[in-house]
């Protein structure tokens, strides 16, 4: 009895300090998490979850999901993941081929009957090519529709793909093109579309219930709304993303709980029964399917498996992918060695995530001895100061009261482009408004008949310039470039 009551207290004791600990970790990283936040001018919100040796050990959140309205985030809060989805669609992939309705190697002209340009031969480009950016196929006008533009139709895409694809060395080459066929190939062989196949062969069994790769399926009031930052002025902006610009590259929403859930399958080998892998699966997911070299920060990548980078962070093995947006960074990594896992997220664009992560690691990696986070620090800073001074800069021009012309309204109109579709110029008060798709810009003048454009949370997407046949007082543009993309005038007045 006497020994029983030993191990008893012994048990508790050991459960009593480890929560303490948790407790205790908890509160100094929120203290960094606000010291970083400040120093960084970072108003939106961080979310921060850990998971260690099959448990859930730290889940953060810390800032606004609104600042404007003050609205603070909570665990409960979405956030858009953008390219963190590649984690979830590669495994998706390889959960297909168990199922037997594809296989990895099968090549990608046996699903798609498309017609690419000379120089691409389907024949030899694999299923597990395009999830590993090897394709050797790109496509900027597809790229540019499914991530911001939006409606279109299938045909469309087809068409552009037909049409507008051009070869590229066999190399790894980051790319969202991958991705978006490999969402086509799915829909092909299963009648359901990615989104669905993805709740019903993942986020489902692991119960991820507040994640969806629907905008339509989120209540906006739940969403962490996009930040940005700009002459020190924070702005809470609008989330641009609809139904049909989530394409299997870009396109889940979830809160760092669900995300919890998904790094303990992969940091554990913690796979639900109704989840169709297994551990070999998860090595192969984990693998360097193809061999490349970066360093980033303190990271020397070393490959990509299937949706996720390998790398080596000090002297630990990690894999991780990362998303970024106009408003949002994201962060996925895992360390299968260590049976550890972490997620950052936010609702803002900036360097400060990096930190985040770099003292997370330091702390649940390195044991706290924090020796890489100092040199990661600075290296941040230096980014955020210079990515800050263009961006001020930038906008401060626009924002010159004395630079709007009078004759504004000459460059109203419909501009047109083969690739891209239809943009629509209008006038409102003293500024342009400039319309593509789904997304609708304001404008300021910066001289020289050009613009540059941004969205309603002051987020600079890039510059807009006119150019005339003649150049008298009265002249109309005959076209525009929009970020290197050039549109033909087809009609006035707007």
């Amino acid at each position: 009895m006497r020994i029983a009551v030993t191990i008893g207290l012994l048990i508790y004791t050991t459960v009593l300090v480890s929560c303490q600990s948790f407790e205790t970790q908890g509160e100094e990283l929120e203290q960094y998490l606000r010291k970083t936040m400040a120093e960084f001018n970072v108003h939106g919100a961080v979310a921060v979850g850990v998971v260690k040796d099959g448990e859930v050990v730290l889940q953060k959140v810390v800032g606004y999901k609104n600042f404007e309205t003050k609205e603070v985030a909570t665990e409960n809060t979405q956030f858009y993941i953008a390219s963190v989805t590649k984690s979830f669609v590669g495994p998706m992939m390889l959960i297909l081929e168990n199922k037997g309705y594809l296989s990895l190697d099968d090549p990608l002209s046996k699903y798609l009957d498309i017609s690419f340009p000379e120089g691409i031969d389907t024949d030899d480009v694999s299923i597990e090519d395009l999830i590993a950016h090897t394709s050797g196929i790109s496509n900027s006008i597809v790229g540019l529709k499914t991530a911001y533009l939006g409606d279109f139709t299938k045909e469309e895409i087809i068409q552009d793909l037909e049409n507008y694809s051009y070869p590229v060395t066999r190399e790894f080459r980051y790319t969202n093109l991958g991705y978006i066929l490999a969402g086509m190939i799915a829909e092909k062989v299963t009648g359901k579309p990615w989104q669905q196949l993805l709740e019903e062969e993942i986020t489902g069994p692991l119960e991820m219930t507040n994640t969806t790769a629907y905008v339509s399926k989120v209540d906006n009031s739940s969403l962490a709304q996009p930040h940005t930052s700009i002459a020190g002025k924070i702005t809470t902006g609008r989330f641009l993303k609809q139904d049909d610009t989530m394409h299997a590259a870009g396109g889940m929403i979830t809160t760092i709980s669900d995300l919890n859930k998904w790094l303990l399958m992969h940091a554990n080998n913690k796979i639900p029964g109704d989840i169709e892998l297994n551990t070999n699966d998860l090595d192969l997911i984990h693998s360097d399917v193809v061999g490349l070299y970066r360093e980033q920060f303190s990271f020397d990548d070393y490959g990509y498996g299937l949706g996720w980078r390998q790398s080596d962070w000090n002297e630990f093995e990690v894999s991780m992918h990362g998303g970024g947006y106009p408003g949002y960074r994201s962060y996925c990594l895992v360390s299968r060695e260590q049976n550890t896992g972490i997620a950052v997220l936010m609702n803002q664009s900036s360097p400060a995530i990096i930190l985040v992560l770099e003292y997370l690691l330091n702390k649940f990696l390195s044991e706290g001895e924090m020796e890489s986070l100092v040199s990661v620090e600075e290296q941040a800073k230096q980014l955020t100061q210079r990515f800050q001074y263009v961006k001020d800069s930038v906008f401060a021009r626009g924002k010159t009261k004395d630079a709007i012309p009078s004759d504004i309204s000459r460059y109203t109109g419909d501009y047109y482009n083969e690739e891209s579709g239809s943009l629509s110029v209008s006038k409102e008060g003293n500024d342009l408004k400039v319309a593509i798709g789904h997304l609708l810009f304001n404008t300021s003048y910066l001289g020289d008949d050009a613009f540059f454009y941004y969205d309603d949370g002051d987020q600079v997407y890039g510059k807009l310039d006119f150019y005339f046949h003649n150049q008298s007082d009265n002249a109309t543009p005959t076209s525009l470039n929009l970020s290197g993309i050039d549109f033909k005038r087809i009609k006035n007045d707007k």
